[in-house]
């Protein structure tokens, strides 16, 4: 699935914890994940969802009581892959 949204990651270190302040027109809310959760070897997952009577699967991270998926689940996914290959 691909959207027409232009969407550009920024990462950044921030000190922890960390004060975050959304802007509600923009965000519903914020959770953090460290990244050894993500880069462990069961984080991942791969489910077959219904969209419209279609059956898609689709890859995600379910953590901290949330689901990261879609576009975000794209982008995280490389930026464990480059912090992965810094790793070794």
């Amino acid at each position: 699935m691909t959207s027409l949204f232009l969407i550009t990651p920024v990462v950044v270190l921030t000190p922890y914890p960390y004060a975050w302040a959304p802007d509600p027109r923009e965000v519903d809310h914020i959770f953090t994940v460290p990244l050894t959760t993500l880069l462990a070897p069961d984080a991942e997952h791969r489910e077959t969802w219904d969209f419209d009577g279609n059956a898609v699967p689709i890859d995600h991270f379910p953590v901290a009581g949330q689901v990261i998926w879609g576009a975000t689940h794209r982008i995280t996914r490389n930026l464990l892959d480059i912090v992965a290959k810094e790793l070794h």
